[in-house]
């Protein structure tokens, strides 16, 4: 501690004897405008110290570098008995004020037993949303000095949970039974192939787990996908199928010298239909998915037997979020086809907010006119922190200036993880390039 009493002083900070501090290194990022620096302790800070550090130095330095960060090593390794506490306020407090760990943690109860977070977790979404942003909490956590230690997830239901399960199920099978969805009692009409015996017919959850050995195997539901695709030599039908439990693609050559299945026996399917098949189950390296290679089919019935789901409520809600195509991963419809659907629940409008791009707004006039679903123009934005990002301030015009317009190109938006690999830039004066 001896070594920074000097300069805790001039900084207005406590000085703590119980804690035996000195500063390693420090680390200078001039694009960032950040100092890293690298402080040694004998044992786990309090909160409240820890934040009188930080805050001190970065009001000291401010008018000299924009970001400081206190990076702590610890020479005790493993966690104390005393250390819980002061890590469970480390934890809240990180959780309070990271906007975006807030979002994914905020109610989720988290406990520390022997090196190890354990989280009590209620639901699938509510993991995966922790296991998305797990990396960011564990970067923070190994700035504080707290190392080496382990994340385990503690799977538990809630009777609220479990009740609302339960009725999800029982509208799934009231839904599906209404339609008669596996239950068609319509007459079988071969397409080519063997006759496919009802009791060898297989749900697709099953055909797809991947504990099943099976090879050859048969399937029967509808048909929502299908395209009788002319490659250089012959015809390739893929059709996707589903059944109350998944969804699975399966695909057919025609046999040769007439054999079959003809060109003819792949016309005959249609979108819409309810079909069984059976064939060889492989791993297409192509669509990197599983796939079913049709031996045999029947069609078990022409017309569509699962219909759009209708809303009941008599006062109709309006959708305000809302990602379509646009939206880069993160969307997969576009906004007719949501409007159409939006139509057929009876909704008289629905919002538009695709991320960070504006371009569906161009077909909403049109889409408005066609299916009579006003069209709500929004975004949903990435915004930056509203911080001081300009230095160095000089009032004059662009206009009256010649000045330089840099092109970065990077890996990500992320200053910590990604790297900028390119960089163009142009001199210009008047709005034109001159060099």
């Amino acid at each position: 501690m001896k070594n920074l009493e000097s300069l805790f002083k001039q900084l207005g900070i406590t000085i703590k004897p119980s804690y035996n501090l000195y500063i390693k290194d420090v680390q200078v990022d001039v694009l960032l405008s950040q100092w890293t620096i690298n402080i040694y302790s004998n044992k786990l800070i309090e909160l409240d110290y820890y934040l009188e550090i930080l805050n001190k130095f970065s009001d000291f330095f401010k008018n000299k570098i924009k970001n400081i960060v206190i990076h702590l090593t610890l020479e005790q390794k493993k966690l104390l008995e005393q250390d819980v506490r002061i890590i469970k306020d480390y934890y809240d407090y990180i959780i309070k004020n990271n906007r975006l760990l807030n979002s994914a943690f905020k109610n989720t109860s988290m406990n520390i037993y022997d090196n190890k977070f354990v989280f009590d977790i209620k639901s699938i979404q509510e993991k995966k949303m922790l296991v998305r942003n797990i990396d960011v909490l564990q970067l923070i956590i190994n700035d504080l000095g707290i190392e080496n230690f382990e994340i385990e997830f503690n799977d538990i239901e809630d009777n609220y949970t479990l009740e609302l399960e339960k009725e999800i199920k029982k509208r799934e099978d009231e839904f599906f039974n209404k339609n008669e969805f596996n239950d068609v009692k319509s007459t079988k009409v071969a397409i080519f192939g063997n006759n496919i015996q009802e009791n060898k017919v297989l749900p697709i959850e099953q055909v797809l787990d991947e504990n099943n050995m099976l090879i050859n195997c048969a399937i029967e539901g509808e048909i929502f996908e299908l395209e009788l695709r002319k490659t250089t030599k012959t015809h390739l039908l893929i059709i996707m199928i589903a059944d109350k439990t998944g969804t699975i693609t399966a695909k057919a050559f025609p046999g040769w010298n007439n054999q079959p299945p003809t060109i003819a026996d792949l016309e005959i399917f249609k979108i819409g239909m309810i079909v069984r098949i059976s064939g060889r189950k492989e791993y297409d390296r192509y669509s990197k998915e599983e796939t079913i290679m049709i031996s045999s089919a029947s069609i078990i019935d022409a017309k569509p037997k699962i219909s759009l789901r209708v809303d009941e409520y008599e006062q109709k809600r309006v959708e305000l979020h809302m990602h379509t195509k646009m939206s880069k991963n993160n969307g997969i419809n576009t906004l007719e086809e949501y409007a159409k659907l939006a139509k057929h629940f009876g909704h008289q409008a629905i919002a538009i907010t695709d991320h960070d791009v504006v371009q569906g707004y161009v077909d909403a006039e049109k889409i408005t006119k066609n299916t009579g679903v006003k069209i709500i123009h929004g975004i949903e934005a990435t915004v930056v922190k509203d911080t001081e990002i300009v230095f160095n301030v000089n009032n004059q015009l662009i206009k009256n200036s010649k000045y330089i317009v840099f092109d970065l190109e990077t890996t990500g938006l992320s200053a910590n993880f990604n790297k900028i690999i390119e960089i163009g830039a142009v001199k210009l004066e008047n709005n034109l390039i001159i060099e």
